[in-house]
């Protein structure tokens, strides 16, 4: 009888174990940093021009989601461009709205909305000048379609997570 309560302990013991250390393994894992990025919007624009160069500018509106049971905090973004050819193409003069404060921080379980505008450089080209074409014309010579955006948020303790986001369609043509 006394083996029978030793065994009864021992498992009773174990078991109390094994829950323990699964619901430890389930809470570190809720507190990973987890951030997901999510496009809402876009809106190309023109910007400068001169012989070499045509600036096309860019605003894109993302939601960033925070997965995580603890905060975090966005410190700086890179975006870049899919071109035809396959590689990336840095959005240059990249900045967060004026409504944005940096750093960005992030509520545990909570999104956000982030607005990041830039400009892409093409090299001048006369034949893709057509008024209210030029946007378009640009933009199918150059990127691909449709077009692809990676995404770089810049995070505490110095993590990067990067995203390759779809731009959503929208009827202009660009």
């Amino acid at each position: 009888m006394d083996s029978l309560i030793a065994y009864g302990s021992l498992s009773g013991s174990v078991l109390s174990t094994v829950v323990t250390l699964y619901f430890w393994f389930v809470r570190a894992r809720g507190e990973r940093p987890n951030l997901r990025a999510y496009v809402i919007d876009r809106e190309f624009f023109l910007g400068g021009s001169s012989a070499e160069k045509r600036q096309v500018g860019v605003k894109v509106g993302l939601v960033v989601a925070n997965y995580s049971t603890l905060p975090n905090a966005i410190l700086r973004a890179k975006l870049q461009g899919r071109t035809k050819t396959g590689a990336w193409l840095d959005v240059a003069n990249l900045a967060f709205d004026k409504l944005t404060p940096l750093p960005f921080n992030l509520a545990p379980l909570h999104t956000v909305l982030l607005r990041l505008g830039g400009n892409f450089t093409f090299p001048y080209s006369a034949p893709l000048e057509d008024g209210n074409k030029t946007i378009g014309n640009y933009l199918r010579e150059h990127l691909t379609e449709p077009r692809l955006v990676r995404l770089e948020l810049h995070s505490l303790n110095d993590r990067i997570d990067v995203y390759e986001l779809t731009l959503p369609d929208v009827a202009t043509g660009a």
